[in-house]
């Protein structure tokens, strides 16, 4: 069980003593009682907002080394094979990218 079911169970647990305290002080229907809980889990589960779980790193913008240097072959291996085919960039955009 990870840290985010835990949560969910607690904070339901939570919001259903909550609910059935106020549904018993104000004499509501007894049914009542489980939507602050199961409502307060869903938020907590979900996290909208990212308030309370980080992100996964899939989105990460930080690559590892191995991984851009992967990129850059493939790449390479591309702008070879175009070269070959006859297909470049024209000379301005080459000696702009080179100056840089």
């Amino acid at each position: 069980m990870n840290k985010r079911n835990l949560a969910s169970i607690l904070w339901f647990l939570a919001g259903w003593q909550a609910g059935g305290l106020i549904v018993g002080i104000m004499d509501l229907p007894w049914f009542l009682g489980f939507t602050p809980g199961i409502v307060m889990a869903v938020v907590v589960r979900w996290d909208p907002a990212g308030l309370f779980w980080s992100r996964s790193g899939t989105g990460r913008r930080i690559v590892p080394i191995n991984q851009f240097a992967a990129q850059l072959d493939i790449a390479i291996a591309r702008f070879r094979e175009g070269m070959a085919s006859g297909v470049t960039q024209p000379k301005l955009v080459v000696r702009n990218v080179i100056d840089e």
